[in-house]
């Protein structure tokens, strides 16, 4: 039997919050687990979470510790150790590396809308553009999520388009097993015993400018929908201060306010609940490096709107759902048109058959491989 390419993967991202770039990792090493080129390696701070992360998994994953939570430590010390303890082939880096090589990277940049969208991000954070270019430039394998970041990626980190390779997320089993009716009413009644809800708007995003919570608050204010007994629910951690979203909080009446929650976290199970049984999804982001949560609510056959900015554009089978996320009046034209009942858009049958799909791990990691044992081979 051929040696196994032995891979460690920088995984600090476990000891945070729940974010694309964790989601991405846990569904692309869950299913490359199971190759028989690979011998898998994931580096954590907190192990303990790792295995429940991970168990269940048809395959084989090593779990080593890292000893330090600081970013400088992890990457100046201990990486490099493993590297040296274990000698590893190579190390996959999310966006930047360690300074120290000892072995070949993989370097993932999901997107770079911090030098797009320079007003949203801090003068501080778009310096981090020299260290993601260093970090592709070192690179053996290069990769992004979509074909809008690999433009993106060759225009501001001067990088070449052939070095650079789409490894498209993809759907946990949760969204690709279709949805059976007896979860599907076992979900509504979860979500109306937990949450006391029954008709509701649902967006699923961290709180940031650029996620543009304010348009789709403005326009259930606007049509003035409580009244006919729907509630708006955000589900998302406060990233970065949003003034205009806030102000349109603090001016809403009591009444207003009772019809409208915005929860930081959820539980899994309960998140999953919700997306099964909104009455409509809406993502009005105006800049997103993937999209995870718009693919998640369509999977499930959920009514869904979708921004039409950005790499969101790339989901074409969404059609005449897209809305133009700085117009207002589209995306309310577009929610009356569900709520009236004469809804003419797209069937959610037809798009929830397409993303489960075309988007599960299975491609995804097929992918992967196939970059790494290609480049093994030739060097």
């Amino acid at each position: 039997m051929a040696k196994k390419i032995k891979v460690l993967v920088d995984g600090h991202v476990f000891d945070g919050i729940f974010q694309g770039s964790r989601t991405f990792l846990k569904g692309l090493y869950a299913k490359l687990s199971e190759s028989d080129s690979l011998d898998i390696y994931i580096a954590a701070n907190d192990l303990n979470n790792l295995e429940r992360e991970f168990s269940g998994i048809n395959g084989t994953i090593n779990f080593v510790r890292l000893k330090s939570k600081s970013k400088i430590k992890r990457l100046l010390v201990d990486l490099p150790a493993l590297v040296s303890k274990y000698k590893f082939d190579y190390v996959h880096y999310q966006y930047m590396d360690s300074p120290i090589k000892l072995c070949k990277s993989i370097i993932t940049i999901h997107d770079v809308l911090f030098l797009e969208f320079v007003d949203d991000f801090s003068w501080l954070y778009q310096q981090k553009k020299y260290l993601f270019a260093l970090a592709a430039y070192r690179s053996s394998i290069l990769t992004t999520d979509s074909e809008y970041s690999r433009i993106a990626i060759n225009k501001y980190l001067n990088v070449p388009l052939n070095k650079i390779h789409i490894v498209q997320p993809a759907l946990d089993d949760d969204f690709i097993i279709p949805l059976s009716k007896r979860v599907a009413i076992a979900s509504k009644k979860n979500i109306e015993r937990k949450f006391k809800l029954n008709k509701y708007i649902l967006y699923v995003s961290r709180v940031e400018p650029r996620k543009n919570h304010e348009i789709l608050l403005r326009a259930y204010l606007e049509m003035k929908l409580w009244e006919s007994g729907y509630h708006l629910i955000f589900v998302g951690k406060n990233s970065i201060n949003s003034p205009k979203l806030n102000f349109l909080f603090d001016a809403m009446t009591e009444n207003q306010q009772q019809y409208v929650s915005h929860y930081e976290s959820v539980p899994h199970n309960e998140l999953l609940d919700l997306l099964r049984s909104a009455s409509i999804f809406v993502c009005p982001s105006k800049a997103e490096g993937f999209g995870y949560p718009p693919l998640e609510a369509g999977a499930f056959g959920v009514e869904t709107l979708i921004s039409n900015a950005t790499c969101l554009s790339e989901f074409d089978f969404f059609g005449d759902r897209f809305f133009d996320p700085n117009d207002l009046d589209d995306l309310k034209n577009k929610i009356l048109n569900i709520i009236s009942g004469d809804n003419v858009l797209p069937s959610m049958k037809g798009i929830s058959n397409t993303i489960r799909t075309n988007f599960n791990w299975d491609r995804t990691a097929y992918t992967m491989e196939r970059l790494i044992v290609n480049d093994f081979k030739i060097n």
